[in-house]
C-alpha cells in the first residue's frame, strides 16, 4: 500500500508541479464545504502545510500531516486517527484550487488506490490569519 501511495504522490507533484521557492505564504485557513459539514483548518509556514484537522460535524477525523500552498493551489496530505476508519495509517491527499473566498476540490487521492475526480466541489473560506 505505501508503493502505490508513493506512485500516487509522484503523478500527482508531476500534474501539479510543487513550488520551487522556499519561501511562501504563511498563516492559517479555515474552509468548509458548501452546504455540507466537511471542515478544514490548515496551518501554513513558507509555502508549506505543516499542520491542521480535517473534519465533519464537530469531530476531527483526519490530522493534516504536509502539503503546499502557494497562493492559489493548495495540496493537503492527510491521516486518518481511526474515527471513521478501522486503521489509523488511512492516508489520502486532496488537491484544491483556490479562487477569491472559495476553494475548489478537482482531485482526491486516497490510499487505498482510489481516485476521485468529479466536477469542483465547492469549499467556503471561513476564517484566515496571516494575510492568507
Amino acid at each position: 500500500m505505501r508503493t502505490l501511495f508513493a506512485a500516487i504522490l509522484v503523478a500527482l507533484s508531476l500534474a501539479w508541479a510543487v513550488p520551487a521557492s522556499a519561501s511562501g505564504p504563511t498563516g492559517s485557513i479555515m474552509y468548509k464545504e458548501q452546504g455540507g459539514n466537511d471542515t478544514y483548518q490548515v496551518f501554513i509556514q513558507n509555502g508549506k502545510v505543516i499542520s491542521g484537522w480535517a473534519g465533519g460535524e464537530g469531530e476531527p477525523r483526519y490530522a493534516i500531516v504536509g502539503g503546499w500552498y502557494d497562493g492559489t493551489r493548495l495540496v493537503v496530505v492527510l491521516q486518518g486517527n481511526g474515527f471513521n476508519t478501522d486503521s489509523q495509517w488511512f492516508t489520502h491527499v486532496i488537491h484544491m484550487r483556490r479562487d477569491g473566498r472559495k476553494l475548489w476540490l478537482e482531485l482526491a487521492a486516497y490510499g487505498y488506490g482510489k481516485t476521485k475526480t468529479s466536477k469542483p466541489v465547492p469549499y467556503v473560506i471561513t476564517q484566515t490569519s496571516g494575510g492568507l
